[in-house]
């Protein structure tokens, strides 16, 4: 059954709850059917990694309410027909799966700092015992090394590669410190789209800060790509509202006039278009927006005089993206001008000449290129 229709609604005691640490026993009934499905398919693909984990769980949070049809990878299917089967034996909120949810990804941050891909993934095989006695051996030596690196005592080291099976009480008990912070973080990660918003625009911890903004500029972009236009505006409304470094606010307002065009609300975009340009009137990005909504309601001679000024600032400042170009073909074809052959050319040369730029840069600064075709999706 769809999980909507399994789903009760919210109520004032079950909001009130903030995250599932310490009440993992409580929910496990939801908790162990999703990780279980985790570990069964990763003991038959090793291929996985935390971060396609991490995409999947993300996008079941997001559209949970979707018929089983709209989800499209095995793992996602599968994890969604054990929830299906969980939630028809407890009754359950939405709230209460999307804690669930996001305690999981909560655990799999959590072992980010060990620099493996894979630290969550092999911690979970090893957890329900899947693992045989060589990946054991090995899933032991990899954390006995990091407890030598990062100077991590030999019980917790213990704790940490213990299987479910071996797990008790007395095993490890953190500080009061390492306690806290570990309340919080899981807060965090079980906060709503609005509470994290907040919870930027009152943090005076710097990296916090920047750790909740990727975070939810990256939500805003998957809310417009999923056409959830409303929900990405009303985060970006908000973070426009905080003190942000001006490079930074210019992206943030530009993907709000976004929103807008989406939503064919033109006459707010356009007051957002003014605003965007007194920030920054080199900014080629808010030009390109006059020339998306004229483009949109046929108006392709305004269109084609927006793109050009787009074009021309972009070359002056050296922000040159094969979009304005290709905005330009698409216009010229419109018009029966046999021109737009030469602009659809330049966007496709720059496109690459930006990739291979882009690959250098991920080279230079020995990022994985593994992460770096995962960023470029």
């Amino acid at each position: 059954m769809p999980l909507n229709e399994l789903l009760l609604e919210n109520n004032e005691s079950v909001i009130k709850i903030k995250t599932l640490k310490q009440r993992e026993e409580e929910y496990a009934y939801l908790l162990e059917p999703i990780e279980h499905t985790i570990a069964s398919y990763y003991s038959e693909d090793k291929s996985l990694k935390d971060r396609d984990v991490i995409r999947i769980l993300k996008n079941i949070k997001m559209n949970y309410f979707n018929d089983f049809s709209y989800f499209k990878e095995p793992l996602e299917q599968a994890i969604i027909t054990q929830l299906s089967f969980a939630l028809q034996k407890a009754k359950t909120t939405r709230h209460e799966l999307l804690l669930a949810i996001s305690y999981i990804l909560w655990s799999i941050d959590n072992r980010a700092w060990t620099g493996d891909k894979k630290a969550y993934l092999d911690w979970i095989l090893n957890f329900f015992g899947m693992m045989d006695g060589q990946e054991k051996k090995d899933f032991r030596k990899k954390y006995e090394k990091l407890g030598d690196e990062f100077g991590i005592d030999e019980e917790k080291i213990i704790s940490m590669t213990a299987s479910g099976e071996e797990l008790y009480e007395d095993l490890y008990q953190p500080s009061k410190e390492d306690e806290a912070w570990s309340e919080e973080d899981s807060r965090y990660f079980a906060m709503s789209d609005d509470e994290k918003c907040e919870y930027l625009l009152g943090s005076k911890d710097e990296s916090k800060k920047l750790m909740a903004l990727k975070e939810l500029m990256d939500l805003s972009n998957q809310y417009l790509q999923s056409g959830r236009f409303k929900e990405a505006l009303n985060i970006l409304n908000k973070l426009a509202s905080g003190e942000l470094e001006e490079g930074l606010k210019e992206v943030i307002l530009s993907m709000r006039i976004e929103s807008l065009i989406c939503l064919k609300d033109y006459e707010s975009a356009e007051k957002r278009i003014v605003e965007l340009i007194g920030l920054n009137e080199d900014y080629p990005m808010a030009y390109f927006h006059m020339a998306v909504m004229s483009f949109n309601v046929n108006d392709l001679q305004n269109a084609l005089k927006h793109t050009e000024e787009s074009i021309r600032i972009a070359e002056k400042v050296d922000m040159k993206h094969p979009q304005y170009y290709q905005m330009k073909a698409n216009i010229l074809k419109k018009l029966g001008d046999d021109d737009y052959v030469k602009f659809e050319k330049i966007a496709q040369d720059l496109e690459k000449d930006n990739l291979k730029m882009l690959k250098k840069l991920a080279e230079e600064n020995e990022i994985d290129m593994d992460d770096f075709e995962e960023m470029m999706k």
